[in-house]
């Protein structure tokens, strides 16, 4: 069976999105990142791209930047 990497990493990134709306931002952290590192290596850029938004207002709303 083949590994589906790009849809693995879209599914963390949408586990990050309700962990995220929940207000679990280090949870949602933890899933945007492993989103973005499986598409990254999926070369899926639109995953990933969507992933590194999504630690963005992690870190934003933190006040980490």
């Amino acid at each position: 069976m083949l590994a589906d990497t790009a849809g693995t990493a879209a599914a963390f990134g949408n586990i990050g999105a309700g962990f995220y709306g929940e207000g679990a931002l280090d949870s949602a952290l933890a899933y945007f990142d492993r989103a973005a590192l499986l598409a990254r290596a999926a070369r899926d850029t639109r995953t990933e791209l969507n992933a590194l938004g999504g630690r963005a207002n992690v870190l934003r709303d933190r006040g980490d930047y």
